[in-house]
């Protein structure tokens, strides 16, 4: 079964670096979008892991596969048609019922390093949990005692699976940093 998502090939003659002198057509590099909704599924799906990279570039993995995606000024979600037609059935059809037409803008953290092979900025308020929690170890190491609670859930993989604010998605965000920053009372 193939599935035919909605794209628009001239993003990839109008978009500096997608096109390439091989390759089948459409062009593996044709951005397809999605409603940023497209997300829930992988961040509440035992099944996927949805990691954040930096603010507007991440990844979706699961056991059968992985894919990059970013998320573009208008709150779009962009990946590459290439990855996606190697997807399963399945997880095609999930993603087709959140597909909608390009606004040809996939300005994002995910361009920038996968097409201009520029490192992507650490996501700012993650950076500085991680720090909070080293500096609290190096304080338990010294003085015997840390500075501050540290949720269970506090580790670099769970935080950089947490939904940004950019994704205006409000999904338990600022729960997820609260209860991993509070300190001892």
């Amino acid at each position: 079964m193939e599935t035919k998502f909605k794209v628009d090939v001239g993003d990839v003659m109008r978009i500096p670096g997608l096109r390439r002198p091989w390759g089948g057509f459409p062009p593996f590099l044709t951005p397809v979008f999605f409603h940023k909704e497209v997300l829930v599924r992988y961040f509440y799906d035992p099944r996927y892991l949805c990691e954040f990279h930096s603010e507007t570039y991440g990844t979706i993995r699961a056991r059968e596969f992985d894919f990059a995606f970013g998320i573009n000024p208008n709150g779009k979600v962009v990946a590459w048609l290439g990855d996606l037609e190697k997807l399963p059935a399945s997880e095609q059809q999930y993603l087709l019922s959140e597909n909608t037409e390009s606004d040809g803008n996939i300005t994002s953290e995910f361009y920038d390093a996968q097409i201009n092979c520029i490192f992507t900025s650490p996501i700012r308020e993650i950076e500085i949990i991680l720090l909070k929690t080293k500096v609290s170890e190096i304080f338990q190491d010294r003085f015997g005692f840390a500075l501050f609670l540290h949720a269970p859930l506090c580790d670099t993989r769970r935080l950089k699976s947490c939904p940004l604010n950019q994704t205006k998605l409000s999904i338990q965000w600022s729960a997820s940093v609260s209860s991993m920053t509070k300190s001892r009372s």
